[in-house]
């Protein structure tokens, strides 16, 4: 149909535009990724710290024993992808809105 009604140019720009839009979703999309990961990062790293400093002086203190540290450090190991998982939802969410104008 296109060939036949000569709207080659007609359709390669509609066809240009479409993928410009979808380019300058995907670095949005990736701009807001790359400012979410570090600080992700950092607040675990921060939270994984004041844990393990206050586990070390409750057993200093007596109040706690080593397993008890250990088994609390493998809970919150365990709960990092799931939080993770939570922190890059807007990410996903921000990918998934062009397909919700399709239908």
């Amino acid at each position: 149909m296109v060939k036949a009604y000569q709207l080659e140019d007609q359709e390669i720009g509609r066809t240009r535009v479409a993928f410009d839009g979808l380019y300058q979703r995907l670095v949005g999309l990736l701009t807001g990724r790359a400012k979410i990961d570090p600080i992700l990062e950092i607040v675990g790293g921060v939270a994984v710290g004041g844990v393990v400093a206050l586990a070390s002086w409750r057993v200093a203190q007596g109040d706690m024993q080593v397993g008890d540290v250990i088994a609390f450090i493998t809970t919150l190991i365990l709960l990092v992808q799931p939080v993770r998982a939570i922190g890059t939802l807007n990410a996903v969410t921000m990918r998934a809105s062009p397909r919700r104008n399709v239908f």
